[in-house]
């Protein structure tokens, strides 16, 4: 099993500077560190015209290095953040995508305490207008690194789901930094990264295509500055299939200090400060809130 482990860079380069030499010559490697090259991830371009400087023929160049990519590596190592009770589970059942029923179940059983059955099934009937079967997902990355930075919120909450909701309600009742750290300090979880070495197979051919175009882009940059080094790559993608516990290798529990700064970007919070809950429907308190009255008999 010959695994694609992103944060090994050193590793991996050298497999990269193979397939370039076996792609379109060994010469390449051997190029002066100043010749000017600007990678661009995103866009085949400036590979043509890299190529075509050096009168290499290679009509398709990315596609011919994903190929090849396919072929060195039978596996890629990716990273899921949750926040689990027990996480052997996960190695007796492997990575479930979450249906939004069970969701829905989550969210009423740790909400029910912070507010009454009428705001919650609210909150939830908005978040179906946003939240549907295509999204019922296993979310990974490449870069554990990213996972502990901008998808804090994982490793503190689990479920991105159930903390929309819950930053809803917080929003609403002005307590929503109150309502978060009290289900952070109370709720008896660790957050935990599961490292998953997956088939390339399995992969979306899309998400293969966007991890070939960073490697060859950031595998020229180290090639013509031997000092660079890749940063911490944003690159996360859903998988909407069950990871087997067999795919899992290790676990990792991370110490997260305080709590995230960084929300489910898919909500806009402003829509929902300064409301009040009478009677267990919502009042509106400006012009430009939601009519959640209305909302309550919409998206069915």
């Amino acid at each position: 099993m010959n695994i694609f482990i992103w944060n090994n860079h050193n590793q991996w380069s050298n497999t990269f500077n193979y397939i370039i030499g076996e792609l379109w010559g060994e010469c390449i490697l051997h190029e002066d560190k100043k010749t000017e090259i600007s990678p661009i991830i995103g866009k085949e371009d400036w590979i043509d015209n890299f190529l075509r400087s050096k009168q290499i023929s290679s009509p398709k160049p990315l596609v011919d290095f994903t190929r090849a990519i396919k072929a060195h590596w039978s596996h890629i190592r990716v990273y899921h953040a949750c926040s689990p009770q027990n996480v052997e589970t996960y190695y007796r059942n492997g990575i479930v995508p979450s249906s939004i029923k069970k969701l829905d179940e989550y969210a009423k059983k740790i909400l029910c305490q912070y507010a009454d059955p009428a705001t919650i099934s609210i909150i939830l009937k908005y978040m179906h207008c946003h939240y549907d079967e295509a999204d019922e997902r296993v979310f990974v990355a490449i870069d554990k690194n990213h996972l502990r930075t901008f998808c804090g919120h994982h490793l503190l909450f689990g479920s991105e789901y159930f903390l929309c909701c819950a930053m809803i309600l917080g929003t609403m009742t002005g307590k929503l930094k109150d309502i978060l750290e009290h289900i952070k300090t109370k709720t008896i979880t660790m957050p935990t990264l599961l490292s998953c070495d997956v088939p390339m197979e399995y992969v979306p051919t899309d998400v293969i295509n966007e991890i070939s175009a960073i490697i060859l882009a950031e595998g020229f940059r180290m090639l013509m500055s031997p000092m660079y080094t890749p940063p911490s790559r944003r690159f996360g993608f859903g998988m909407s299939r069950i990871i087997p516990s067999s795919w899992i290798s290790k676990h990792t529990q991370v110490q997260i200090e305080g709590y995230t700064t960084y929300p489910p970007v898919w909500i806009d919070l402003s829509q929902f400060v300064n409301n009040s809950i009478k009677k267990g429907k919502w009042q509106e308190s400006t012009s430009n809130q939601i009519d959640f009255e209305a909302l309550s008999t919409s998206c069915q």
